[in-house]
């Protein structure tokens, strides 16, 4: 659906075509719930809002919108900021608070088998952003703020931990699409270890 009206929000022969007419005062969603199972990801969202102002397809009109997660682990998501949808149009901040690697671990299960992962993720962000005339998502997602706290990721059977590491800080980071540059104002790293077995053909494990 963002797809077609970024399409039609800068038309390749610059022939003008009409996004239908919506208008909505308030949509709001409060004390939602839930529960998604996979194979081997199952997710309990215990709280969730969602609140949308001025909903609207017209022509240069934008929508507040926010949106708010609360999951049984106490993992929370927040969003929220403005959107346009003629043109299409995003610009908010996003916050994802105490992610559990163990969460992460789960949803990579088929990809990554490790045993027992612990750990905390937090980040932060702002965005701006807008598709180009080729229908490429530009803009600048700023304020980046990357928190990791007691990681410790260990294979099944192994005596310790591959990885551990008590605080990792990514933080003032820029992301520029329009520049494809990446950029961090502040690293810290501490209390990090990495464990290695080799075997006899000195191949790491």
């Amino acid at each position: 659906l963002m797809a077609q009206f970024a399409s039609q929000a800068t038309p390749v022969d610059n022939t003008p075509t009409q996004v239908p007419r919506l208008r909505v005062a308030l949509t709001h969603i409060s004390d939602g719930r839930i529960e998604y199972f996979d194979q081997s990801l199952v997710t309990h969202v215990t709280a969730l809002t969602l609140d949308l102002r001025g909903l609207s397809t017209l022509p240069k009109e934008r929508t507040q919108y926010r949106l708010g997660l609360l999951t049984a682990e106490k993992e929370s998501f927040g969003l929220q900021g403005e959107f346009g949808l003629d043109p299409l149009v995003v610009q908010g901040q996003l916050a994802l608070k105490q992610l559990q690697v163990a969460t992460l671990a789960r949803g990579l299960a088929r990809q990554l088998v490790l045993q027992a992962p612990a750990g905390q993720v937090s980040l932060s962000a702002g965005f701006d952003l807008a598709p180009d005339d080729q229908g490429r998502m530009m803009g600048k997602v700023q304020a980046i703020a990357l928190d990791l706290t007691d990681l410790s990721l260990q294979a099944p059977g192994a005596a310790g931990p591959l990885l551990a590491v008590k605080a990792l800080m990514l933080h003032e980071g820029v992301v520029d699409l329009a520049q494809r540059d990446v950029r961090f104002g502040r690293f810290a790293l501490r209390n990090a270890s990495v464990t290695m077995a080799l075997d006899d053909q000195g191949q790491g494990d």
